[in-house]
């Protein structure tokens, strides 16, 4: 089977004691017909000397340095130089494991699919919370389909790290810059220009879920533009009538708000978050009233959140073992 180059991009900032670990497991790949673009935004740490010394070590690698814009800045970047018919991002603070472009590759070839994913490994600090109970199973979906996975988050994830994307796919689109959560919106914009996305059920990609620095050790508030995106997509269900995707989309609302509000709280946000993050909750939660897509525990949850955000968080506390102060 011929190998088409696929460039890999990864935004690098501030990263030193991640990066050789992310850049090695991309070289190492089993699938070498590969471009890393690595996009220095800007690090005030040794991440630019690494980046520089890995372009000289193998010629695959490509550096651009620039002024701090941001991840989706610099995965534009990344974007506007590649020369792979196939594209993969990878986020410096992770890993890839050995076979994962070759997989993906593989399947890609094997089902004339523009989208590929694959299941994925958290990584906790040290500890790594491996998914081998997973059974390798090939999954297809049509764009329909793909969106009503995603938004249940049952197999297909918002992130575009565990995927490889067809350039034809991506075409002109972009990330849009300043927002936290650009994935979203990339993400179904693209799933709407490919008529099949295909999913293996086998972990590929390591995501590092907490480390000092990343997004999860502090609350964002770009991460509440994400509403308004939800939003539009909910706009976009009604207008064609799609009652399944429109309420899946209502149901993923609240527990965004939810997880949201959860955040806010731990973190010690001001009450005027807290009184936003419930507003963008009640707006969904009436939307889904009849949702049939929510467990009877979530519907429990959303029940208990809806009449009191103070009791859901002392109960989310009691479980969880982290106390939680409300306003």
């Amino acid at each position: 089977m011929e190998q088409k180059l696929v460039s890999v991009i990864i935004p690098v900032y501030n990263v030193q004691d991640y990066l050789k670990r992310c850049i090695e497991s991309i070289l190492m790949q089993s699938y070498t017909n590969l471009e890393l673009i690595l996009v220095d935004d800007g690090s005030s740490d040794e991440s630019a000397n690494i980046c520089d010394f890995y372009e000289k070590k193998d010629s695959r690698v490509r550096t651009i340095h620039q002024e701090n814009h941001g991840q989706a800045y610099a995965r534009n970047r990344g974007l506007d130089i590649a020369k792979g018919e196939w594209i993969s991002f990878v986020d410096s603070d992770d890993w890839i494991e050995p076979t994962m472009i070759e997989t993906l590759f593989s399947i890609a070839n094997a089902h004339n699919a523009g989208v590929i994913s694959c299941a994925i490994n958290e990584v906790y600090g040290t500890r790594i919370k491996r998914n081998e109970h997973l059974n390798n199973e090939v999954s297809i979906f049509s764009s329909d389909e793909a969106v009503f996975d995603l938004l249940r988050q049952k197999k297909i994830r918002f992130e575009v790290w565990n995927k490889l994307w067809h350039r034809n796919v991506i075409g002109e689109s972009r990330f849009r810059n300043g927002l936290l959560c650009e994935e979203v919106a990339f993400d179904f914009d693209l799933f709407y220009k490919t008529n099949k996305i295909v999913h293996i059920n086998k972990p590929l990609y390591n995501y590092v879920v907490q480390r000092p620095g990343n997004t999860i050790s502090s609350f964002k508030k770009t991460k509440l533009y994400i509403f308004e995106e939800f939003k539009k997509m909910l706009k976009k269900y009604s207008s064609v009538n799609n009652i399944k995707l429109k309420k899946t989309m209502s149901c993923l609302g609240t527990k965004f708000a939810v997880n949201l509000y959860l955040s806010a709280v731990r973190f010690n946000e001001e009450k005027s978050t807290l009184i936003f993050l419930k507003k963008q909750f009640n707006y969904f939660f009436y939307k889904n009233l009849r949702c049939t897509y929510k467990t009877k525990k979530e519907t429990i949850q959303s029940y208990l959140f809806f009449f009191s955000p103070s009791l859901y968080c002392f109960c989310f506390s009691i479980k969880n073992k982290k106390p939680l102060k409300v306003f």
